[in-house]
């Protein structure tokens, strides 16, 4: 369990579709999405506690550095998921 501190932040972040277009408009892109967010909590350097998927937008419940040294700017831009190569 992550501990909240100043240097190991918690947030909660809502992610908007411009316009509020319905990205997430099926049960089969909502599953993709989970899916997705699942691999993140595993590979990345954040937690992921809770998250929402709506039709427009997707609502993360709370989102925690897993060690010090990730910065909220880091959670918000999503710097703290590892980046894979191409060949990966």
């Amino acid at each position: 369990m992550a501990t909240i501190s100043k240097d190991t932040p918690c947030l909660s972040i809502t992610s908007v579709a411009r316009d509020r277009l319905p990205i997430f408009p099926t049960n089969a892109i909502k599953k993709i999405a989970c899916s997705a967010l699942n691999e993140a909590r595993g590979s990345g350097r954040f937690a992921i506690f809770a998250y929402v998927i709506m039709p427009n937008h997707l609502r993360y419940g709370w989102i925690c550095a897993k060690s010090s040294g990730t910065s909220p700017d880091d959670l918000r831009q999503g710097a703290a998921m590892p980046r894979k190569n191409k060949g990966d």
